[in-house]
């Protein structure tokens, strides 16, 4: 049982690459950094204890998750698997130099079809994989350094230093999926789960989290919300097959 959990209207995203330099930044969020994250949102929620005995301390976690990769609007990316990406060569599209590939293109190319090389281009600044038809100068997300100082206590001593952060642009943000082992596990964790992915965001609540089905169930819970009879929908091509079902359902 599966939930993509999506965190948009970031402010500046800080995650410390292995080599832990201030000045450089990493653009995933791993699912170990998550996991920690959590913990201690269940910690000030009174629930570590029980929260620890279900997963790490389990033969079975109740919840397992995955790193966190960005989106933009409906469109998830991740890290591309190496057994197919990259595609063969290109003399319009420089496949190796995307990072971040939108799941619909990895479907694509695991059910053995090619990606068109006039259907795609890449975000240098975000080294995400991109529909050509998009506005020239989009971008996901920009890493920028920003200027900051240490103070000493008592003020005696001042030292500058600069830190590197992820800054997203509108519509966009990280994603990423809880997996729950069965229909009790989601049953006992999934309010609590979203009570502490709150937690981890200035003034937000459990209402402002929501749970779906997969991308698939969060696009058409969108449809149903914001779509009505007779209105129109504009969808961007290409996209996901089931993406154009969900609007004609709703």
């Amino acid at each position: 049982l599966e939930s993509d959990v999506c965190s948009s209207d970031l402010g500046p995203w800080r995650v410390g690459p292995d080599s832990g330099d201030r000045d450089r930044v990493d653009r995933v969020y791993h699912s170990d950094a998550l996991y920690s994250a959590v913990c201690s949102a269940m910690s000030r929620l009174g629930a570590l204890e029980e929260w620890l005995d279900a997963t790490a301390r389990a033969n079975e976690p109740a919840v397992r998750f995955s790193s966190c990769f960005p989106f933009h609007h409906d469109t998830l990316y991740v890290v591309p698997p190496r057994h197919v990406w990259p595609p063969a060569a290109s003399s319009k599209v420089r496949w190796k130099g995307a990072r971040f590939v939108p799941l619909k293109a990895v479907e694509t190319l695991l059910t053995g079809k090619t990606l068109s090389e006039d259907a795609w281009t890449i975000d240098g600044e975000s080294e995400c994989l991109m529909p050509s038809s998009a506005p020239t100068g989009s971008t996901l997300f920009r890493a920028s350094v920003r200027p900051a100082a240490a103070v000493g206590r008592a003020g005696e001593g001042v030292v500058p230093h600069s830190v590197a952060c992820v800054e997203f642009t509108a519509g966009s943000g990280l994603w990423f999926v809880a997996a729950f082992a069965d229909d009790a596990a989601k049953t006992a964790w999934s309010d609590r789960l979203r009570g502490a992915i709150a937690r981890l965001y200035a003034g937000k609540t459990p209402k402002d989290i929501l749970v779906a089905h997969g991308a698939i169930g969060a696009n058409a819970l969108a449809y149903q919300a914001l779509v009505g009879p007779s209105d129109h929908v504009v969808s961007v091509v290409p996209t996901r097959s089931e993406e154009h079902t969900s609007e004609l359902q709703s």
